[in-house]
């Protein structure tokens, strides 16, 4: 809780999070942008929480990160079908 982000943090993570609902704009209707737009947060913090763990040392050896990555987006695709 006394952690102090910088003042850009949350500028940056926008911008991410823009780019990921550029890149996946096709897979909604107009009408479906606030589902998007929380689809593509939980999608970053899974990869932010993938990472992490990775960095950490602490994803565990029965899977590599990118076999990871490669899942979670999997998954995410085949639920937009």
């Amino acid at each position: 809780p006394d952690h102090q982000w910088s003042p850009d943090y949350d500028e940056k993570i926008n911008l991410l999070l823009g780019l990921m609902e550029n890149a996946t704009s096709s897979l909604y209707p107009d009408e479906d942008r606030d589902q998007q737009q929380r689809e593509m947060r939980l999608l970053w913090v899974s990869l932010h929480g993938a990472f992490a763990l990775d960095v950490s040392g602490r994803l565990g050896k029965e899977t590599s990160l990118s076999e990871m990555i490669e899942l979670l987006v999997k998954l995410y695709l085949a639920a937009k079908e």
